[in-house]
């Protein structure tokens, strides 16, 4: 009888986390809201990571604990700047809404785009330069902001705009650690030339 290794059996488990946390968030919010872009954007891209962590490859090598640290940052300062977005409808208005809705369409493109190659933190795995990666090395991250940004502007607190200099500041450290791991692959080195543009073309 064939056994599966325990990097897939793990892999299982935080698919059916994720895809669990997902559909509870569907379930628990108020009805008038469900189908709304904060709501059905967070459930997508939970689905999405659920779906990619049960067939993700194993990795060619793991990052250390510095590594997973600095990815901690920028998870732990966003997962709290989310818990902020007003659950009123009055209190989102169309940038807020337009930020959302595009930060989850190119997060969720981006992640499919990543396919068995999709990471949280520091991983070399095969290099993927297709789809959205064609534009810039990393817009599941460019996505992922933008959503912080809308979630920012909603809010509109001192405390809001703290967290997300937090989670940008995080991010940016966390791209650093994810590229100095993934320099030792020749391909990598190639497509950074190819592709110079970390999140935003012509800027970083």
């Amino acid at each position: 009888m064939t056994t599966w290794p325990d990097w897939q059996i793990k892999n299982l488990i935080l698919g059916a986390m994720f895809f669990t946390w997902g559909v509870a968030r569907f379930v628990q919010s108020p009805a008038d809201l469900r189908w709304s872009i904060p709501v059905a954007g967070a459930v997508l891209l939970q689905l999405t990571v659920g779906w990619l962590f049960a067939n993700r490859a194993v990795a060619g090598e793991d990052g250390n604990w510095i590594d997973i640290g600095v990815a901690c940052v920028s998870l732990i300062a966003g997962a709290v700047l989310l818990t902020m977005l007003p659950c009123r409808r009055e209190a989102w208005n169309w940038i807020s809404l337009g930020l959302i809705a595009i930060g989850s369409f190119v997060a969720i493109v981006a992640l499919m785009n990543l396919g068995r190659s999709f990471a949280i933190f520091p991983a070399r795995r095969s290099l993927v330069s297709n789809g959205l990666y064609r534009w810039i090395r990393h817009p599941a991250y460019a996505g992922e902001i933008m959503i912080m940004l809308g979630v920012t502007h909603a809010a509109g607190t001192v405390l809001a705009w703290l967290l997300m200099l937090l989670t940008l500041a995080g991010m940016i450290a966390r791209i650093k650690r994810e590229e100095r791991l993934l320099s030792v692959d020749q391909g990598h080195e190639h497509y950074r030339r190819q592709v110079p543009w970390r999140l935003v073309p012509r800027i970083w």
